[in-house]
């Protein structure tokens, strides 16, 4: 479906156009920029960076954000998170797309995007001091969103989980108001196909009902949990998986004949 309104061209909204917005409308408290027709395999805005991003941290009373995918980093992204004043105390919700579609040969591959921006952000919030981190000591929720979710390879899957349960690790040790959920498909606790999104808020923030993270279970300390798909050939009989796993693997039974199910990991 087509609307009969005029649409814009996607690299209008660059960094630019977003200082300016800020500098000329400093009382703006929502921003939404959705794509006119959904389940397309998108491009991001390749003009859209951190720096447009990181900009608009100075609206001091935005609350509530949705971003179609855009090209920006983990590093811009925990600038923008990091970035806001607190002098306002209610509550900010941000819905962030990250990675899109590759264009070649004019750009760079895009499609794995996401999950470099999901590692370099947990890396700075890990390396981040608490009294500096001061997003933790606010009402904020972060839902970044994966814009390619195309099956990744088993092999590659497993390394990238070794080292983000790692991270996660070192940042609930670090920093422990702050909530973090990582939603995958395909997940059993060795590989998954798919990184869908990933959620950070702090202990005193409440996530969107609409989120759909309390759907299935209702500990907020959960990080992993999957939602769908079946695992890897190789795996398929030989971890099935539980719901509520602990984070121990000594407590997960090898000889369980249970059937896959959703996964909940527990730092």
């Amino acid at each position: 479906y087509f609307p009969d309104e005029e649409v814009i061209e996607k690299s209008s909204f660059n960094d630019h156009f977003w200082e300016t917005l800020v500098a000329n409308c400093p009382l703006i408290n929502r921003i939404a920029l959705w794509e006119v027709v959904e389940g397309l395999e998108l491009a991001h805005i390749h003009s859209f960076t951190d720096r447009g991003l990181v900009a608009l941290s100075q609206l001091k009373y935005l609350d509530f954000m949705e971003l179609r995918p855009i090209n920006c980093t983990g590093n811009g992204l925990f600038d923008f998170l990091n970035g806001f004043s607190d002098e306002f105390s209610g509550q900010r919700t941000f819905q962030i797309c990250v990675g899109g579609k590759s264009i070649m040969p004019e750009f760079e591959r895009t499609d794995m995007d996401f999950y470099d921006a999901v590692m370099s952000l947990l890396t700075r919030i890990a390396s981040t001091p608490a009294n500096e981190l001061h997003f933790s000591q606010q009402r904020i929720v972060l839902r970044l969103k994966n814009a390619i979710t195309n099956p990744v390879e088993k092999e590659w899957s497993a390394t990238y989980l070794d080292s983000l349960k790692k991270l996660v690790a070192r940042v609930k040790e670090a920093h422990l108001s702050l909530h973090i959920r990582v939603t995958m498909h395909a997940y059993n606790r060795k590989s998954f196909k798919s990184i869908l999104e990933l959620g950070l808020y702090a202990a005193h923030a409440e996530p969107s009902y609409w989120f759909g993270w309390d759907d299935e279970e209702s500990n907020r300390d959960v990080v992993f949990v999957n939602r769908g798909g079946r695992i890897y050939p190789d795996d398929d009989t030989d971890t099935p998986v539980r719901e509520n796993v602990d984070a121990s693997d000594s407590e997960f039974d090898e000889d369980s004949d249970d059937d896959i199910s959703d996964v909940d990991l527990v730092l």
